[in-house]
């Protein structure tokens, strides 16, 4: 009871996992068979810790070890589990990269390099994931609730904040770190179910009125990659609906290109529009420009996770001529990365790293496609994936708790449809 019956049956557990492994959804159907309460139990707890990442610590920590104890008190079944799902391709790059990164952060003259061989918590969520990918309908609507509760929050704190212009809201805005980037999977969950779900005219008419909502809340904070994420997932979902549908949104998207580049040319030379395009990105053109001549120092296996700050601080005397508010970026102690995925990976990884990155995304994507038939679950994965990689353009989501979590758990659930296939439970399993 309570674990306590672990050590007791540490030979039975030895003896399972003397057993041979076999592909991960026949290890998935044993592990579903073998402790249906607890499994059942995993996947509500995986489910509310979706619900609840958004929203305040502790709460997410508490369903976070819940889960984490159901996958330790039944350990040898999950080692089989995780032995076998790193056979993949997909997990084996990944695990290139990750070795890649904390080798060249040991490497790194600067102090205390060894706090940061290991990426954060929330990077382990498809461990969390994994056992209960049949059950992806739970988890998609556990991020789409803690979406909803978000842009509650969220409304409220803005309301309060307007209230109290002059001190303190009573409450932040933002709860946790990258809060305002949950609410991308509200909208792709919400318009997904309201195209796709065959339900009640209620249950549709709900769904986009609440994909509406968490965007009009998300608009109103300062997270502009994420309401760009938000369009452009949605955009991804309603390219599924017809090929009319995939046109028009092309059209739409060279139009505005259109309109940008004209905006962005007019007024100036070249000098002034770096100047205008860098305050509206908060300084990120400069980030960019600087971490892109830091990368020629290493470009093979890359600097590891703790000396771009530093980096960036010796460069600050050969950047003196920046564009105007160019300074930020060494006062504000917080920022310790260029807020691009891709340059990013490249200037911690190396070009090695980021291959191998870049390899595995291309494999999810395939196998995404190779299940384009089931509804609603590609729609929702590819706008979720779409918006992940517009995100990744202006955040680096790796280093972010929250973005990194929703990436993984989108490559996670990217192989439930074909798991759930070959699986032979889990057909029923799926729909709960």
């Amino acid at each position: 009871m309570l674990g306590l019956d672990l050590i007791p049956n540490w030979r039975r557990g030895a003896a399972v996992l003397r057993t041979p492994i076999r592909a991960l959804p026949h290890e998935l159907d044993e592990y579903e068979r073998g402790d249906f309460t607890r499994t059942r139990l995993l996947a509500w707890s995986v489910a509310l810790w979706a619900a609840s990442v958004s929203l305040f610590r502790p709460v997410e920590a508490v369903f976070f070890g819940i889960a984490l104890f159901i996958i330790i008190y039944r350990l040898p079944a999950s080692l089989r589990l995780v032995l076998s799902a790193l056979r993949s391709p997909i997990a084996i790059l990944m695990l290139v990269m990750l070795a890649i990164t904390g080798l060249a952060t040991i490497a790194s003259p600067e102090p205390a390099t060894w706090r940061d061989v290991l990426p954060k918590r929330l990077f382990l969520a498809p461990l969390l994931v994994l056992p209960v990918l049949p059950r992806w309908r739970l988890v998609l609507g556990g991020l789409a609730a803690g979406a909803v509760l978000q842009a509650i929050y969220s409304a409220i704190a803005l309301e309060l904040a307007g209230a109290f212009p002059a001190g303190d809201p009573p409450i932040p805005l933002d709860t946790a770190n990258g809060a305002s980037t949950t609410l991308v999977a509200g909208v792709v969950v919400g318009v997904s179910m309201a195209l796709f779900v065959r339900a009640s005219k209620s249950a549709v008419f709900l769904s986009a009125m609440a994909a509406l909502c968490i965007f009009i809340v998300q608009t109103q904070s300062t997270m502009r990659a994420a309401v760009v994420g938000s369009i452009a997932g949605a955009a991804a979902v309603l390219a599924c609906v017809s090929r009319r549908a995939r046109v028009a949104g092309a059209a739409l998207i060279l139009i505005g290109a259109g309109v940008a580049a004209v905006g962005a040319t007019r007024g100036g030379g070249m000098e002034r529009t770096y100047e205008s395009l860098n305050q509206f990105s908060s300084n990120r053109l400069e980030m960019w420009r600087l971490t892109a001549i830091a990368v020629a120092d290493q470009p093979v296996f890359g600097h590891g996770r703790n000396e771009w700050r530093a980096e960036i601080d010796r460069a600050r005397d050969t950047a003196a001529g920046g564009p105007a508010g160019s300074e930020l970026i060494w006062t504000d102690r917080r920022v310790g990365y260029s807020h691009n995925t891709p340059l990013d990976v490249l200037y911690e990884s190396g070009v090695v790293g980021l291959a191998a990155l870049v390899a595995a995304f291309w494999m999810v994507v395939r196998r995404l496609w190779s299940v384009r038939g089931i509804e609603p679950l590609f729609p929702c994965l590819a706008g979720l994936l779409t918006a992940a990689i517009v995100v990744a353009q202006f955040d680096f989501v790796f280093q972010r708790a929250i973005p990194g979590a929703l990436l993984m758990i989108s490559c996670a659930l990217a192989v439930a449809p074909s798991i759930c296939r070959a699986m032979p439970s889990a057909r029923a399993m799926s729909a709960r």
